[in-house]
Order: C-alpha cells, then sequence, then structure tokens
C-alpha cells in the first residue's frame, strides 16, 4: 500500500492525530449548539459542486441496494467517522472544518491547520491552548457531531455540535448499543479521544441520544498506553459485549499496515478481554473500520479494505461458526470508490440501509490548502 492510500485510510478514521503530541490538558463540557456559519466563498462551493458531479461510488451489490445517494447535510468540512443508529434516526460524525487529509500530506502540525479550514462552523472551541496562547489563529479539532430526525423518511437536519466536545484534542468515532425498550437511550455509547496521548476508546453509559456525559478509556487486558484504539464497534450477545476496533500499531499478531481486532466484556464493560487479531479477514494491506451487524439470522462483519483498484472500498463478510468472532467467510465486495478517491466507515440501520463516507478530490481549481472533501453518503436497502 502506498503513503496516499494509508494517509487516506487513517483519515477516514481518525483526523489529524498530530494535534495530541504537542499539548496538554481537554475539557469534555457540554454546551448548546450555535447556529452554523460557514467560512467557504460561494466560488469554492461552486467548484467543489462542479467537482463532484463527475465522481460517484459504485453499488457493488446492485440485487440488494440502491443507486448510492449523497446526503443532503452534507458541506465542505471533513465529516468523517460516520455512525447511524439502528433505527436510523440519529446520525454522527467525526467533524472537523478543514481539509484534514490534504493537512496530513503535507505534515502540517496544528499550528498550520488553519491554512486548511473550510466549511461549516458549528460551534467547536477552537481557542488556542496555553502554550499557543499567542498564535492568533483557530485550533483546530475534531469534535462529535450529530443530526436528528423524527422519521427515516425525512432527511437529516443540520449538523449540530453534541454534548460530548473539548478543546485541543480530537474525540470522534461515535457508536452506541440502544436500550431494546427505550430506543431513546444508549445502554453502551463509545467514542475515542486522543487526550492520552494515543487514540483509546472511551465508554459511556446509559446516556440519551445526544450524549453530554464524558465516559472512561476502556480496560483492556494486556493492552500497552502506545496502542492505538480506534474505530469502534460493539453489541450485546446475550450480556457478552463484542468489541471491534482497529490498531495499525505493531501488536503481537499483527498481520499488516492496520488491523481489526476483537475483545469481549462479560461484565457490562468494567474489563475487557486480550485482544484478538481478526485473521481471518486481515491482510497485509489496510483493514478497518468494523462494522458489525446481524440480520436475524446471521452475524454480518463490514470493513474497509484495499480494492483491486488500489483504492479503500467497503466489503462484507459472514459469520462461519456462530459465536467465533474470528470465523468470517465469503469475502463480498459491497461498494467501490469508483470515480472518487475512496469509500469507507460503513455502518447499518436495521432495516439494512448502508451509510458510508466518500473522499472526492478537487477538481475545479484546486489549491494545496482545499484539495480533498469527506461527506456522508447512504445506499438503500431494497
Amino acid at each position: 500500500m502506498s503513503l496516499y492510500q494509508l494517509r487516506i485510510a487513517q483519515f477516514l478514521g481518525i483526523i489529524s492525530r498530530e494535534c495530541r503530541i504537542i499539548v496538554a490538558g481537554s475539557c469534555n463540557n457540554p454546551a448548546s449548539s450555535p447556529s452554523s456559519t460557514s467560512t467557504t466563498t460561494d466560488k469554492e462551493e461552486s467548484d467543489w459542486a462542479t467537482s463532484k458531479t463527475s465522481q460517484s461510488p459504485v453499488c457493488a451489490l446492485t440485487s440488494e441496494y440502491q443507486t448510492p445517494q449523497a446526503l443532503s447535510l452534507g458541506n465542505l468540512a471533513w465529516e468523517d467517522g460516520i455512525y447511524v443508529s439502528r433505527d436510523g434516526l440519529n446520525l454522527y460524525s467525526t467533524y472537523i472544518p478543514m481539509d484534514a487529509l490534504s493537512s496530513s500530506l503535507a505534515g502540517a502540525l496544528p499550528t498550520q491547520f488553519y491554512l486548511y479550514e473550510r466549511g461549516t462552523q458549528i460551534g467547536q472551541d477552537f481557542s488556542d491552548p496555553p502554550a499557543f496562547a499567542t498564535l492568533g489563529h483557530p485550533w483546530l479539532h475534531a469534535d462529535i457531531a450529530i443530526s436528528q430526525r423524527s422519521s427515516t423518511s425525512q432527511d437529516f437536519s443540520a449538523w449540530q455540535l453534541s454534548g460530548l466536545h473539548g478543546q485541543y484534542y480530537n474525540i470522534g468515532a461515535a457508536q452506541g448499543i440502544q436500550n431494546t425498550s427505550d430506543p431513546t437511550k444508549y445502554d453502551y455509547f463509545f467514542y475515542t479521544n486522543d487526550t492520552p496521548g494515543c487514540t483509546k476508546i472511551y465508554l459511556t453509559k446509559s446516556v440519551g441520544m445526544n450524549p453530554s456525559t464524558a465516559g472512561s478509556a476502556i480496560n483492556i487486558t494486556g493492552d500497552q498506553s502506545a496502542y492505538r484504539q480506534d474505530n469502534p464497534h460493539c453489541e450485546n450477545v446475550d450480556g457478552t459485549l463484542v468489541l471491534f476496533f482497529e490498531s495499525d500499531d505493531t501488536r503481537k499478531g499483527g498481520k499488516g499496515a492496520q488491523d481489526i481486532w476483537y475483545t469481549i466484556s462479560a461484565d457490562q464493560g468494567a474489563t475487557w478481554s486480550t485482544p484478538v487479531n481478526v485473521d481471518t479477514v486481515n491482510t497485509s494491506g489496510y483493514d478497518g473500520q468494523p462494522h458489525l451487524y446481524y440480520d436475524g439470522t446471521t452475524w454480518w462483519l463490514y470493513c474497509t479494505q484495499t480494492n483491486t483498484d488500489g483504492k479503500l472500498a467497503i466489503f462484507r463478510y459472514g459469520q462461519g461458526t456462530g459465536g467465533d468472532w474470528n470465523s468470517w467467510t465469503n469475502k463480498t465486495l459491497v461498494v467501490s470508490a469508483g470515480t472518487t478517491m475512496g469509500v469507507g466507515e460503513p455502518s447499518l440501520t436495521s432495516s439494512g440501509d448502508l451509510y458510508f463516507v466518500v473522499i472526492f478530490k478537487k477538481t475545479v481549481d484546486p489549491t494545496s490548502y482545499d484539495l480533498y472533501d469527506a461527506d456522508p453518503w447512504v445506499m438503500k436497502k431494497r
């Protein structure tokens, strides 16, 4: 895999992790969401609209899914880490108003992120850390954005800043397990936070659809502090929590540049087993963004991997042996990049609608600070 592909892979999962190494301290205080504003000019909007008309992903399972469609709430901020609640009424994003991929490819530091600023502002706190109080530019970082609707027949509303947001560091990769009796609540809500100096998975319990109660880093047996944990997806299987996640660190048993792992908790998330490499799925290249889905008969694992065209695509596997979370067979392409730069971040509703992220490249008046964009899309189940 090329560095370019790997960079796209990283940024489909978590944004600008360079932030974590040069500041200290963070804050997760909930706040109301002020009205949105945009830092993008009309010409930039027009140039991007023209650029995107010639780029689209391709559905590989036309008998199961309708033609891919862009969501109307998408804007020129970097909308990554898409997750939709099972009832299809709540959508989450790892949100940062900038061209995050270009900044990473350029090796930009957080002190330079303002040069890549772009898209709709949703009220995030971009104040400078104390050590950089005289910087005079916004300290851009990712937070969790939320969009809600009352019916799946409606469009999602504009992004709002969620209750889980902070200063300086990136917060994102939201995912929850809804209460079976009261779907307006999550029994478990997972997200990631860069604050410890390395991206870690956090868990908060018994919260609403827009949580504001900060969680704690989960305790995975044998996981070293330097090991990155990202893009969590957890399911409650008969009282046992099964958590899949990705890591690009050098772990014993790893197979490639980035792998999918799983861990299990039998005590409601208090402790977690030693991670197991999902070697029936992982390759020597990029493997990440796992999403578990049960259709009433079979467990499926959706994930992002490199396709034969060299671009990232979404694949799925069926569980071969029930109860074995490292038994996955029949690799199947679901959606390919097509004429876009790549796709990833699969997330499904209970009815089987597939939400995901698409990476675009600007072709009309591109600049080194404004070249790539990440948008949320959907392929509805037939």
